[in-house]
């Protein structure tokens, strides 16, 4: 029996958009605990044959979406022309609303929605792509609570809009197109695992429970030095990223966004930097 899904991952592109979703939807796992919908621009008066090219990429199947379908775990739902892809209580609608940032469907039309009906269990992936639909929606899901994934924009055939959303949004994760497939099965899985723990939590301890008490507070230990720990790297790398972004626009004269990059850089080198010292023993060492 199908599920409704727990989560929701969104997925935008533009130029270049195809084939990278092609690639993304082939990395996921059959058992992904989450419904999959995607905004991609596509001309508004041809017929889309983005569903059976999505199908055929990847274990998940996917369907143009026609409005009204239970969002079930596994399945991936597209836009169909010249119509926006809305989620709303645990479903998805196709609303041929005005055109936003000029573009029927909009990426933040998608993101938005999810963000409202899902919060913090929403993962938005940016891919490829030209101008800045999607950076007010992938905003709009960090302020939910919800995970953010861009494309590097060195890894990605149209940059723009990879960029446009690591200056405007800092995601949680910029990766290159082959990691982004396992980071958001990471993610999913995480959300899965967090869900699990609050429906079963509560309750009297037993005796057991009690007997490990001290376990557990030294497995809560070391639990949150690993997420330190991998905050530090998403950190060193978001500044790494910005670097290389900096030197990018640099070269074309982009002076203004240049400063942006550099300062994005040196601020998450800081906060890096702030967390490894929280780390640090007496001494100095983090042990």
């Amino acid at each position: 029996m199908e599920e409704t899904a727990p989560c929701v991952v969104v997925v935008g592109a533009s130029a270049g958009g195809v084939k990278a979703l092609m690639t993304l939807v082939e990395g996921l796992p059959e058992d992904l605990d989450a419904a999959v919908c995607a905004v991609v621009h596509l001309q508004a008066e041809v017929e889309s044959r983005l569903a059976q090219i999505v199908s055929r990429a990847g274990p998940l199947p996917a369907i143009q979406a026609s409005g009204g379908e239970h969002l079930t775990t596994g399945h991936v739902y597209v836009a169909p022309p010249d119509h926006h892809l809305v989620v709303r209580d645990r479903r998805v609608l196709v609303v041929r609303g005005p055109h936003e940032n000029g573009l029927r469907p909009s990426i933040d039309v998608l993101f938005r929605s999810a963000a409202r009906a899902y919060g913090r269990r929403t993962v938005a992936v940016v891919l490829s792509g030209t101008r800045d639909d999607g950076v007010a929606g992938a905003s709009a899901v960090g302020d939910r609570g919800g995970c953010v994934f861009v494309q590097d924009p060195d890894d990605a055939e149209f940059a723009s809009l990879p960029i446009h959303t690591v200056v405007h949004d800092r995601p949680d994760r910029v990766l290159p197109l082959a990691q982004l497939a396992p980071a958001i099965a990471a993610e999913v899985r995480r959300l899965s695992d967090a869900a699990d723990v609050s429906e079963n939590g509560g309750g009297e301890m037993t005796n057991i429970e009690v007997a490990y008490a001290d376990g557990v507070t030294e497995a809560q230990r070391e639990s949150v030095e690993t997420a330190l720990r991998t905050a530090i790297s998403a950190l060193q790398e978001r500044a790494r990223l910005n670097d290389r972004l900096a030197e990018r626009v640099g070269k074309a004269g982009a002076a203004k966004s240049r400063r942006r990059f550099e300062e994005i850089a040196e601020e998450s080198r800081s906060q890096a930097e702030t967390i490894h010292s929280l780390l640090a023993g007496p001494d100095g060492s983090d042990g």
